[in-house]
């Protein structure tokens, strides 16, 4: 089994979060919030090490860890779908956990009360199909099943943005919390929108490299099923996708 190999940095948001938290006596309740989303986190590390996935880096923030795994989004469905899981399902400990605290005297039964409430609210907003949300990456997953690589990315986003739209709308969310998040959310739509077309050849590289083992589809399009073995018809021939990617590598001009 491969080590896990990881670059890991501390966000300079710390450096105004720490102070802010500790002025407005939030310091218990955001070590909590960050206990919570650090093991979100690190079940979706260590499933996607366990699936032979690398990283890049893991930040700390100062709500928890975030890591960047390499070539998610392009690898294969199911396996994916399980990493994503693996977060929202690992919140279900707390569950258990915190009224355990509370049976042992470490923290009050109102305060586990408190803690087993933003726990669930953080896992029903973190499964919103809306991406980057865990549920807007099923989201991706589904759309991904049946569309071209492309068509899918496009999909996934229009729909978020839709969804996004609706729940601002709706005040569906109240506070200037709800606010900041969805601004935030609206932002990573629009920068992962712009970043399309590099997206997509990173698909391509990394199809070019790691060959697929997925059931054969024959088809028509400029573009590849991310689910299936690509053999596409071209200029009245049927060719495999590793030899569509290498017309389409030679096609590019630096």
């Amino acid at each position: 089994m491969k080590h896990l190999k990881y670059k890991l940095c501390i966000s300079k948001l710390w450096l105004v979060a720490l102070p802010l938290f500790i002025y407005l006596h939030l310091t218990k309740y955001m070590c909590f919030v960050f206990l919570i989303l650090s093991f979100h986190e690190c079940a979706h590390i260590l499933v996607a090490w366990l699936m032979g996935y690398e990283f890049e880096k893991i930040v700390i923030y100062p709500f928890g860890l975030s890591a960047s795994i390499r070539n998610i989004g392009h690898g294969k469905l199911i396996k994916e779908i399980v990493i994503i899981v693996a977060g929202p399902l690992s919140q279900l400990v707390f569950v258990v956990l915190f009224p355990h605290w509370a049976s042992i005297g470490l923290i009050s039964d109102g305060f586990a009360k408190y803690l087993k409430m933003i726990n669930a609210n953080i896992m029903v907003f973190n499964l919103l199909p809306i991406y980057p949300l865990d549920g807007g990456r099923l989201l991706q997953s589904f759309f991904h099943s049946f569309l071209t690589y492309q068509k899918a990315q496009k999909w996934t986003l229009a729909t978020s943005m839709a969804i996004l739209l609706g729940i601002v709308v709706s005040s569906l969310l109240k506070g200037w919390s709800a606010l900041v998040i969805e601004l935030f959310l609206a932002v990573q739509l629009i920068m992962t929108w712009l970043q399309l077309p590099y997206d997509r050849l990173a698909f391509y590289c990394y199809r070019y490299v790691h060959a697929s083992n997925e059931l054969p589809l024959l088809h028509h399009q400029s573009d590849l099923y991310r689910g299936r073995y690509n053999i596409i018809e071209k200029n009245g021939h049927w060719i495999d996708e590793k030899a569509w990617l290498r017309r389409m590598f030679g096609s590019f001009k630096p």
